[in-house]
């Protein structure tokens, strides 16, 4: 998963009933709510998600494009 720029992270889970993807990077790493990132699949897009809350590990984001379905763990 990568942002409009140079950080790359990963999705480290996806939870469907709620419709929110966990990102294993957070505001450490500079991620802020608000930012818009590209889910990757072998470097095709399937998603592409918004940053909704960070904490200093992880963030939380939900899916603006593409389907959360498309979106599984390990995925940058």
């Amino acid at each position: 998963m990568e942002e409009t720029g140079s950080r790359v992270c990963r999705v480290r889970s996806v939870n469907a009933d709620l419709g929110v993807v966990i990102l294993d990077a957070g505001a450490d790493a500079g991620i802020r709510p608000g930012g818009l990132w590209r889910v990757l699949r072998d470097d095709r897009v399937v998603a592409r998600l918004r940053v909704v809350d960070t904490r200093p590990g992880v963030s939380a984001a939900v899916p603006v494009e593409g389907r959360l379905a498309e979106v599984a763990p390990g995925l940058r």
